[in-house]
């Protein structure tokens, strides 16, 4: 009887431990996307906004779509607090903070980067290249890559079919020459793939599932600070992605489409607090704060 009764409770003790082992796999994501710390309605000339960088103190580079201008953006105070001129109007998609430079990438690959001026200086010399990212990028996505000194572009391309491969490039960043190298692909059939997505069961019960994603097309890309993943949005199907650097996917998660109407720009702090933006559509564009929480992993 004692054998029988000791049987049973190690039995249910042991599908207790493998239930929490498998609520872990599906919630070991660090921010709660469903509660943003805080949200910020931006001017009307950042209506469409189209890429974020920290630029610290609390405070992010922007770039819009039409406009050949950065705009430092203070989130304490809740207003633009500068105002870079670079270059004539263009399809200005991404912009990225290294060091004391800015960089940011027009839709044909045309890159531009200067040093930040000092206060009140003027700009300098504003350098001019154009990437060989080929005619069927359609780049979206700039990210600066600190540790490996290089900038990571996303490419949206051309087709919206599932079998199509989403380009990903690295620019080493040098000053003789910029060149960009192609680091990995992405085919956008492997994000149907349900052994990637968090919390599947609460987002096929939503307007967000995976039924209805048809297509996964780069809208932004930062790397993390501290676990050096890279992040993706995909503004089509309102998606993040997780990467390692090297391309593998580690973790889909469905954007509440109600939060999230188009979202195009992302960044971390150096606390890996996440930044995320969305254009306007006709109305204020907005800039969400997630807070970072580290995951606790128990050894059993």
């Amino acid at each position: 009887m004692c054998n029988r009764l000791c049987f049973v409770l190690f039995f249910c003790i042991s599908l207790s431990l493998l239930s929490c082992v498998g609520q872990s796999a599906e919630t070991d994501f660090p921010y709660d996307l469903e509660r943003p710390a805080t949200y910020q309605k931006l001017p009307k000339v950042l209506e469409e906004i189209s890429g974020l960088a920290y630029a610290g103190k609390n405070r992010v580079y922007c770039v819009q779509d039409e406009k050949g201008m950065v705009f430092l953006y203070d989130l304490d105070k809740e207003k633009i607090i500068e105002e870079i001129p670079f270059g004539d109007p263009g399809d200005f998609e991404g912009i990225a903070k290294g060091e004391d430079w800015i960089y940011v990438l027009r839709s044909d690959g045309k890159l531009y980067s200067f040093r930040l001026p000092k206060t009140g200086g003027k700009l300098g010399i504003i350098n001019e290249t154009y990437l060989n990212l080929g005619p069927q990028c359609n780049a979206e996505g700039l990210g600066y890559d600190a540790r490996n000194l290089r900038l990571i572009i996303a490419c949206k391309g051309l087709s919206k079919s599932k079998k199509a491969e989403k380009r990903f490039y690295e620019v080493a960043i040098r000053p003789d020459k910029m060149k960009a190298n192609l680091i990995f692909s992405l085919s956008a059939a492997a994000i149907q793939d349900p052994i990637n997505w968090l919390d599947r069961e609460h987002y096929e019960q939503s307007v967000t599932n995976l039924k209805k994603v048809k297509t996964f097309n780069p809208s932004g890309i930062a790397r993390h600070p501290i676990t050096e993943d890279l992040y993706v949005l995909s503004s089509a199907g309102k998606l993040l992605a997780v990467l390692s650097e090297n391309g593998k996917l580690k973790r889909i998660i469905p954007l509440n489409p109600d939060r999230f109407r188009q979202p195009e720009g992302i960044a971390f702090d150096r606390n890996g607090n996440l930044f995320i933006s969305n254009e306007g559509r006709g109305g204020r564009a907005v800039i969400f704060l997630f807070t970072y929480t580290r995951i606790k992993r128990t050894k059993l």
